[in-house]
């Protein structure tokens, strides 16, 4: 279950998960009592299986928050993270809590229904491979190792980047990317190259609709237009373009090497997170890495690099970031906190010295080849 949680898409899972997820949420809501804001934040794409447990589609369920538009609820059920700032989520737990007062709730079986039918919908609307297809990942999910063997199928689909078929984008649209990190352009330069929006150029890179031949057509003109002009037809280098990556993407070194690290401990009731929002009072806290053990916050884990060289830089850094966890702990008080510096070795012991002066809040502080003690911090406290 918690490998479902963390790793799918819940707009594509079958049957069987989802009635793992409704047996999830009826637990984590309180037999379908009651939601607050930050469960919701823990995974958005929540929010589709609870509007079909309430019976409402994305309409009728932009319809209770005051909408006709139904493209908030179509973002926010894709986990996009922006989503998890919108001004609109108390209005959206308003929404579900009043159908839960109501008892405004499916039976599982009605659910289920319902469920079958979305999956129809999408079937009928959503992208459908109808060629060769490779599986891409977002750029938010891409490390440096995955975009080399994407620049390589590219590049074999291209004929060393001298064919640029449309087809290639239809079969598979989330070649967009590689395209774009190649040319480096970024989302909205791309955007205003198309004359398109932002938002649309996202859509046909996460393949969440049909890239129709004649839209494929004119992105791809686009992209020989643009690989001319850079006379890179057949002659395209790999290396500037893992520089290009790095700058365009969410890559970071350091945050693979941690996920590596949590992802190699070997326990079920174990669960990491990237990126997650932890709401205290008013004030939302995006943290680097949340680890559950039974489905409970057991560590708060913040990654930085410091390139500064100036100490009252360094220490505002570091300050600034065992503050945070002084909030985080208000909410949850038995939290373990931790840091994971990358530094200069000419730094690391300056480092060293502010973090022994400076830090109260942080339960433990890693600074460069001390990431390797990490599995050993986690496993004491499971």
């Amino acid at each position: 279950m918690q490998r479902l949680m963390k790793d799918s898409d819940l707009r594509t899972i079958n049957e069987r998960e989802f009635l793992e997820i409704y047996e999830y949420l009826r637990e984590k809501t309180k037999e379908f009592t009651e939601i607050k804001q930050e469960f919701l934040m823990e995974n958005p794409q929540y929010l589709l299986i609870l509007r079909l447990i309430l019976g409402l589609s994305q309409k009728g369920f932009t319809e209770e928050l005051g909408f006709t538009n139904k493209i908030w609820v179509r973002h926010f059920e894709t986990g996009r993270q922006n989503f998890r700032r919108s001004k609109l989520i108390p209005k959206c737990i308003d929404v579900i809590n009043r159908y839960f007062a109501q008892k405004k709730i499916l039976r599982v079986e009605e659910a289920i229904k319902l469920w079958r039918r979305s999956q129809a919908a999408r079937e009928k609307f959503f992208f459908k491979p109808e060629g060769l297809n490779y599986n891409i990942k977002k750029i938010s999910q891409m490390d440096i190792n995955d975009f080399k063997l994407y620049f390589s199928y590219l590049n074999k689909e291209t004929e060393n980047f001298t064919k640029f078929d449309p087809n290639i984008l239809v079969n598979t649209p989330q070649f967009i990317t590689v395209f774009r990190i190649i040319l480096d352009l970024s989302h909205r330069s791309l955007a205003i190259a198309l004359n398109k929006d932002p938002k649309t150029v996202r859509t046909h890179e996460y393949r969440e609709y049909k890239l129709m031949p004649k839209t494929a057509k004119e992105i791809m003109e686009l992209f020989e237009r643009l690989f001319k002009d850079k006379e890179m037809i057949g002659n395209v280098n790999l290396e500037p373009c893992l520089e290009y990556f790095k700058r365009i993407s969410y890559y970071d070194e350091l945050e693979i090497e941690i996920e590596n690290i949590l992802t190699s401990i070997e326990n079920n009731n174990l669960l990491t997170q990237k990126h997650v929002n932890i709401i205290v009072n008013t004030k939302t806290l995006n943290i680097d890495f949340i680890i559950y053990h039974n489905d409970k916050p057991l560590f708060a884990i913040e990654a930085t690099k410091l390139k500064e060289t100036r100490r009252k830089n360094i220490t505002h850094r570091i300050a600034y970031i065992d503050h945070r966890f002084q909030i985080i702990k208000l909410k949850y008080p038995n939290i373990n906190t931790g840091i994971i510096i990358r530094v200069d070795k000419g730094q690391e012991q300056l480092v060293k010295r502010i973090i022994e002066r400076e830090l109260i809040n942080t339960n433990f502080c890693l600074v460069n080849n001390e990431i390797e003690k990490l599995s050993e911090i986690v496993k004491k406290f499971i």
